[in-house]
C-alpha cells in the first residue's frame, strides 16, 4: 500500500505547485509516484501538461469496477516514475455523476497498489467525497496558504498544532510567519509555469534544500503538514 499525501489548499496558494514538486523530489529517490488532481473547475491537466490523455478522473469515479487497466490506460506518464490522473480541460463540475463515498475510497486504495508514493492534489475541493477519502487515508496532509485574510481563515480550519507542521512557501513575499520549513521563492520555478515544463525537479538549490526537508517531514506516518505560503 503507497503512503498517501493530500494537498489541499485556498485557490491560488500553490498547492499544484508542491504536489507536483514533491513528485518529482520524491521520484529521484526511487519512488514511484502517482498524482491525482482533484479540481475539476480548472484542471491542472489543461495548463500544467502538454498534450495530456483525454481520459477524465470523473469516467473513472463513474465506472462501475475500477481496475488497474482502467486506472494505467487513463494515467499520462510525465517520467518513467511519475504519473498523473486527473480531469480534462473540458469537464466542469456537472460533466459527470457525482461520485459516491465507496467509489472514491475504492478508486484511492486501487491507485495505492499501483505505486509507492501517492500524492492526491485536493487544492479548495474541499468538500466533495473524493477529498473526504483522501483526507481520511492520507498518511500526511499538506495545507496551503497565504497571508491573505482568505489563507488565514484556511490555516484555523486545518490548523492542529499537536499534529500539524508549519511549511512557509514563499514565492517572493516577505513574511513574519514562523515555520518548520520555508520553501523559498524560486525563479526557476517560476520559468517553468511559464514554459508549461511544470514537470522538472526545480534547479534552485535554496528550493531543493528546503523540498528535501519537507520530503522527509511526509515520510512520518500520519503526521499532519500545514503548507503556508
Amino acid at each position: 500500500m503507497a503512503k498517501l499525501i493530500s494537498v489541499a489548499g485556498a485557490p491560488g496558494s500553490g498547492s499544484t505547485t508542491v504536489s507536483i514538486q514533491l513528485a518529482m523530489k520524491c521520484a529521484e529517490q526511487g519512488e514511484t509516484v502517482c498524482i491525482i488532481f482533484c479540481d475539476n473547475r480548472l484542471p491542472p491537466k489543461a495548463y500544467a501538461m502538454k498534450n495530456p490523455k483525454e481520459d477524465s478522473l470523473g469516467k473513472i469515479l463513474a465506472a462501475q469496477e475500477i481496475t488497474d487497466r482502467l486506472l494505467l490506460n487513463a494515467m499520462d506518464a510525465v517520467s518513467d516514475d511519475v504519473g498523473v490522473l486527473g480531469y480534462c480541460a473540458a469537464d466542469h463540475p456537472y460533466s459527470y455523476p457525482e461520485p459516491t463515498a465507496a467509489s472514491c475510497q475504492s478508486f484511492l486504495k486501487k491507485a495505492s497498489l499501483l505505486v509507492t508514493t501517492l500524492i492526491v492534489d485536493i487544492g479548495s475541493e474541499t468538500q466533495t467525497k473524493l477529498s473526504a477519502a483522501a483526507f481520511e487515508q492520507a498518511d500526511a496532509v499538506i495545507v496551503c496558504v497565504d497571508g491573505s485574510v482568505k489563507a488565514s481563515s484556511w490555516k484555523v480550519r486545518f490548523h492542529r498544532p499537536e499534529k500539524y507542521i508549519t511549511v512557509l512557501n514563499d514565492l517572493g513575499k516577505n513574511s513574519a510567519l514562523d515555520a518548520d520549513v520555508c520553501l523559498p521563492y524560486s525563479a526557476d520555478l517560476a520559468q517553468q509555469n511559464e514554459e508549461q515544463a511544470a514537470f522538472r525537479l526545480c534547479r534552485d538549490k535554496h528550493y531543493l534544500s528546503a523540498l528535501r526537508k519537507l520530503h522527509k517531514a511526509t515520510d512520518v506516518k500520519k503526521k499532519k503538514l500545514t503548507l503556508i505560503r
